[in-house]
């Protein structure tokens, strides 16, 4: 059986170290995973699995918390009972001292007793030697006197007769109280044995309760560690949390204000193109009309230069005529020419005027002209210029959505690598099931072992105890065989009285041990040989007085 035990300690033990180390893999693997999901999923994914994890965290130190909470009640409950034990013990040892000391006063008591009964033997066999001398002497005086006389010798003979039964009663008693003591000395050495195989029992039930304190303390560690551990994971995946939250929103904020700028730019550069058209056209337009006014007013210019040099030519004719005629028969006539040559000459000032007027216009819309087509030079670099900054923001925006297109390729291998890892996971969880149905059937099958040495324990315990009680029983018949015992009850009416008397004390210490083990469930185990014990005796005695009643009446 102790080989058993040992092959299923180290099965037990291989099987532990294996878990821890199928443990340890998997820490590692949800490590990795952690990590890798921590830099490479996405935002949406990463937030789930970060709310995932933080739930399962949150119910992994729930269920910690709970598993401590019954460990600190197992641990109250076994400080409890440890104390109780102690108590027991202490309880115990006292009474093993007081049971020792009664035991060393009846011991002196009976080495004085036998010393007594040596004595008393000693003045028995003296006395019976003066008797057997005194009886020789009277055979002898008889057969010289042949005759019987009662004489003071024999008088002195039947006293000293009368004092040796006297005396032989008085050793009988003696014996019997010697018998009486040497049985209850019997029975107080064994219950000093009960008692010290109890506070050996309590001892061992002590040091498996101290082991299994600090093996819940261990594990209460551990548990704690694991706590604090997973906290510190918790806060560090909420601050990865935090930081990937960050970058998204400076992301989405970057983004949305690229796309706004964009958007202003282009509505700006379409708005300055629109108004640089409508500029355009409308300075087209206005040159059109200059060029126009021009030729109306080259074509005005060359008909009042024709006009002057015709009335040039009407003056000269006039002073040619005026010299030719006489003053006095044209004076109304030269009075007419010179009205007319002065409204010719006013006319002529403000022809000048407005040649004036029309060269001034005509620089003017030279300038113009020139101020437009700088104008229209500016507009056009200007619009050079735009339509660069467009195809950059076009360029940026292309290099944005090949990133784009880039991390969703990068999020798709991921998702592929997480799945591969929880398959990988799960794979790890169905060998961890199966490694722990085996450790639990090889727990069943320990269980069951146990079990077994407790009812061989037991059966090997109420066997020790029956040998005991043969022993005994064997010691009387030796006596009995010997000549030596002596009866306690002489009658049979005394014999049944105590019988019944033995049969109420065992119904009593049953039912003492019904309500201990009602009382106190957990000393059952240990009081269960005891009430079988009790059990069977009683049972015995009963059909075994049935059996004498029914003789009884048939007699």
């Amino acid at each position: 059986m102790s080989q058993i035990q040992r092959d299923l300690s180290q099965e037990t033990k291989l099987l532990q170290k294996r878990l821890e180390k199928e443990l340890i893999k998997k820490h590692e693997l949800e490590d990795r995973i952690d990590v890798l999901l921590r830099d490479k999923l996405s935002a949406t994914k990463t937030s789930a699995y970060v709310k995932k994890m933080a739930t399962n965290v949150h119910d992994q130190s729930r269920e910690l918390e709970a598993q401590a909470a019954v460990l600190e009640n197992t641990l109250a409950n076994d400080a409890l009972e440890v104390a109780r034990i102690r108590a027991e013990t202490k309880v115990m040892e006292e009474q093993v001292q007081g049971l020792e000391s009664e035991i060393t006063k009846r011991a002196e008591d009976f080495a004085s007793l036998q010393q007594k009964i040596k004595q008393a033997n000693l003045t028995v066999q003296r006395k019976q030697n003066h008797i057997d001398a005194l009886n020789r002497k009277l055979q002898h005086l008889l057969k010289d006197t042949g005759g019987v006389e009662l004489g003071p010798l024999e008088i002195m003979r039947n006293h000293l007769i009368k004092s040796i039964a006297a005396k032989q009663e008085e050793i009988s008693t003696l014996e019997q109280q010697w018998l009486r003591e040497q049985t209850e000395l019997m029975n107080r050495v064994k219950e000093k044995e009960n008692l010290a195989e109890e506070l050996s029992r309590q001892q061992v039930c002590l040091a498996v309760l101290n082991r299994k304190k600090l093996r819940l303390d261990s594990e209460i560690n551990n548990i704690e560690k694991e706590k604090t551990r997973l906290n510190r994971d918790l806060v560090q995946l909420q601050n990865s949390m935090v930081r990937l939250n960050k970058r998204i929103f400076e992301q989405r904020s970057s983004g949305t204000a690229l796309e706004q700028e964009n958007r202003l730019a282009e509505e700006d550069f379409m708005r300055r193109i629109r108004e640089k058209e409508t500029q355009a056209v409308e300075t087209e337009a206005q040159l059109e009309d200059a060029v126009r006014e021009k030729e109306d007013l080259l074509a005005e210019l060359l008909e009042t230069e024709r006009h002057i040099l015709l009335w040039e030519k009407r003056v000269q004719l006039v002073n040619e005529a005026r010299q030719a005629v006489d003053s006095a028969s044209g004076l109304a006539e030269l009075r007419a020419i010179r009205v007319e040559i002065h409204r010719m000459e006013a006319r002529k000032a403000q022809i000048a005027r407005q040649q004036e007027q029309l060269i001034q216009a005509l620089e003017k819309s030279v300038q113009k002209r020139d101020s437009i087509i700088t104008r229209n030079e500016c507009a056009k670099s200007v619009k050079a210029k735009e339509t660069l900054t467009k195809n950059t923001l076009l360029r940026e925006i292309e290099d944005l959505r090949t990133k784009i297109l880039d991390y969703k390729k990068a999020i798709g291998e991921f998702d592929e690598e997480s799945e591969r890892l929880e398959a990988e996971s799960k794979r790890l969880e169905s060998d961890l099931e199966a490694k722990y149905c085996a450790c639990e059937a090889v727990r069943k099958r320990s269980v069951e072992l146990t079990k077994q040495l407790q009812q061989l324990a037991e059966y090997r315990q109420k066997n020790l105890i029956e040998l005991q009680m043969r022993q005994h029983a064997s010691r009387y018949w030796e006596q009995v065989l010997a000549g030596r015992y002596r009866r306690i009850c002489p009658t049979r009416q005394a014999a049944r009285s105590e019988r019944e008397r033995q049969i109420g004390r065992m119904r009593s210490m049953l039912a003492v041990v019904d309500r201990l083990i009602s009382e106190f469930p957990m000393v059952k185990h240990d009081l269960s040989v005891v009430r079988q014990i009790l059990t069977e005796k009683l049972e015995k005695e009963e059909n075994s007085d049935a059996m004498e009643s029914q003789t009884d009446r048939t007699e």
